[in-house]
């Protein structure tokens, strides 16, 4: 993860369909930020998500996306 993070190891797109896929979000939405922040059903889903998680895993879905986020800045 730290690698993503870093530059070191590009974001994988085996990784970013499983993001996709466990947030419920296209990956256009991912990656070209068409979701809308005020859309509740999306937020709802992710935070009722989110409840079901270990803080292990929470840590683990806030590294993903800090990772995803700054990987798509850098090449768009």
């Amino acid at each position: 993860m730290s690698h993503i993070e870093t530059g070191i190891t590009k974001l994988s797109l085996p990784v970013l369909v499983n993001l996709s896929k466990a947030l419920d979000i296209s990956i256009d939405d991912l990656l070209f930020d068409k979701a809308s922040i005020s859309d509740p059903d999306k937020i709802t889903k992710f935070c009722k998500e989110l409840s079901l998680c270990s803080s292990e895993q929470i840590d683990a879905v806030l590294e993903v996306s800090y990772a995803t986020i700054n990987t798509v800045k850098k090449y768009l």
